[in-house]
């Protein structure tokens, strides 16, 4: 990535390209092109983890869905649930 960038800013600063030759020589976006042009000399890309994914939509179900997959993967292939089985079971369980 270092490279890249450091292509993107020789291209920029020292030989005068414009942002659009750069995006379709490099092909990077041009939010990265103005992000590495407009950023610090040690400009570094970094994707912040999270320590958990959030799932608001399945939040009160997690437990339920959990045990009852975990039950599932004992059986056959034929005898497991489908989605939309399991869709209604968790639905009932909660209404």
């Amino acid at each position: 990535m270092w490279t890249l960038i450091g292509q993107i800013r020789r291209a920029y600063f020292e030989q005068g390209w414009p942002i659009k030759e750069i995006v379709r020589t490099l092909s990077v976006s041009r939010a990265t092109v103005r992000k590495v042009i407009r950023g610090e000399e040690t400009t570094e890309f970094r994707y912040a983890a999270r320590a958990a994914q959030p799932s608001p939509k399945l939040g009160p179900w997690s437990k339920d869905l959990v045990e009852i997959l975990e039950a599932e993967a004992k059986l056959p292939r034929r005898e497991q649930r489908s989605t939309q089985r399991l869709f209604e079971t968790l639905r009932g369980s909660r209404l």
